[in-house]
């Protein structure tokens, strides 16, 4: 009984830890499909407007939408904008509306997993402090840093990968990511990669990275902290309970 629940305890331990960086990544992921400021930067950075033919204000209320979209329960989008020309179009072809549904089930499977993460993580934190009464609580702040430090050994190594050759990353996780080739668009006549071309998921791969290293640096600091603390703590008790055995 006692060696179940010492390995019922190690098993949680080591899922509390990973869920650390899987929260932090799905949070950031969440974070850039609903950022409509990051969809303008990319409208902005790489000349949406010239290169597709459609006028900014229509390019800005196609990205309210696409954010609409991988929140709510439409199947298809299906936006139509006015063209420079004074023609209203449908702003993606068939192509690019058949990826847009497996990039809003991609990004709904990120957003469960971010929700269960977070209510793994605090389950945790809950069920640790309950069933050891605050006695250690240096143990939970080493296993804050684990999954910090975690996180940013993941960042660290996709970002070697990224700036090495970030065309083949970016091809390997499409192939992982979906189970057919509509990824594979066309930057001369399809309007989805000219408005999010692949210098822009370089953006915001980088930005993402940045803002967990920032996040997991947020979360050992205080833990780091409080093991120092804990450490100066003991010794400081331990040099008096030797003062006092001395006097003695």
């Amino acid at each position: 009984m006692i060696l179940s629940l010492t390995l019922l305890s190690r098993v949680a331990t080591v899922v509390f830890v990973v869920c650390i960086p899987i929260l932090l990544i799905a949070s950031n992921v969440r974070y850039a499909a609903n950022e409509e400021r990051l969809y303008q930067y990319s409208f902005d950075q790489y000349d949406a407007e010239s290169v597709t033919g459609i006028p900014r204000r229509e390019l800005d209320r196609a990205a309210s939408e696409l954010v609409q979209y991988f929140n709510d329960d439409q199947h298809a989008i299906a936006t139509r904008v006015t063209a420079e020309s004074g023609e209203e179009i449908s702003l993606y072809n068939d192509r690019e509306t058949l990826h847009l549904i497996d990039v809003k089930a991609l990004f709904r499977l990120v957003f469960r997993l971010q929700e269960l993460a977070l209510v793994v993580a605090l389950t945790y934190v809950a069920f640790f402090f309950i069933l050891r009464r605050w006695t250690q609580p240096s143990r939970l702040a080493t296993e804050v840093m684990t999954g910090a430090m975690l996180t940013v050994a993941i960042v660290l190594g996709l970002g070697a990968f990224a700036l090495i050759g970030f065309d083949d990353l970016f091809r390997r996780f499409h192939l992982l990511a979906f189970t057919n080739d509509l990824w594979q668009l066309n930057p001369r006549t399809d309007r989805l990669i000219q408005m999010f071309p692949q210098g822009f998921w370089f953006d915001v791969t980088l930005l993402i990275g940045v803002l967990m290293v920032l996040e997991a640096t947020v979360l050992s600091l205080p833990a780091f902290a409080y093991l120092r603390w804990s450490q100066r703590h003991e010794e400081h008790s331990l040099e008096e309970e030797k003062a006092s055995r001395t006097s003695k």
